[in-house]
């Protein structure tokens, strides 16, 4: 198979992709913060071939399968996602600006200041409050105008709630 040019797969991300982030809290972990980055693709079945050539071209990702006849290729770690979006952000158009907030706040978030690990929890990252409320603000808005209302709506009341209970962790510890 020949590879796909950097120019092509942007295309495709600029119509069909998405940039996402994730967040959830691990009670297991100390309520640490979890984030998890996706550059996603979605495709009809028919266009395998289309997904396995993004893939070996960008040298990341994985293909999965959706019980509705379509395929989508994404991003499976932090690593890859933040080097597949470095690569893919000069050739972007329509998703430029959400790709460099995507690539900003991911940089933020795993900076030196941070590689070292809290004295509670060895899973724990030390971070501060100030970085974390950043980071939901921009996984709740970094696509919100390409996303339904309602979807956007839950997703907000979600990160809501999310919120509350690591502001709850921060006040509980910070009296120890």
């Amino acid at each position: 198979m020949n590879k796909l040019s950097l120019h092509y797969i942007a295309g495709l991300i600029d119509a069909d992709g998405s940039f996402s982030i994730s967040l959830s809290d691990r009670r297991y972990k100390g309520n640490a913060l979890t984030v998890n980055p996706i550059i996603n693709l979605r495709q009809l079945e028919k266009y395998r071939e289309v997904l396995e050539l993004v893939q070996e071209t960008l040298g990341a990702g994985r293909i999965y399968k959706h019980v509705d006849k379509m395929l989508t290729w994404q991003t499976t770690n932090q690593a890859e996602t933040i080097r597949v979006a470095k690569k893919l952000y000069p050739y972007l158009h329509i998703k430029k600006d959400i790709c460099r907030r995507f690539i900003d706040i991911l940089m933020e978030w795993n900076g030196k200041k941070y590689n070292k690990y809290s004295s509670r929890n060895k899973h724990q990252l030390a971070r501060p409050i100030e970085l974390i409320e950043k980071m939901m603000d921009v996984a709740i808005n970094l696509n919100a105008g390409q996303q339904t209302k309602t979807a956007y709506e839950h997703k907000r009341a979600r990160v809501r709630k999310l919120k509350e209970r690591i502001h709850q962790f921060y006040q509980t510890n910070s009296k120890i």
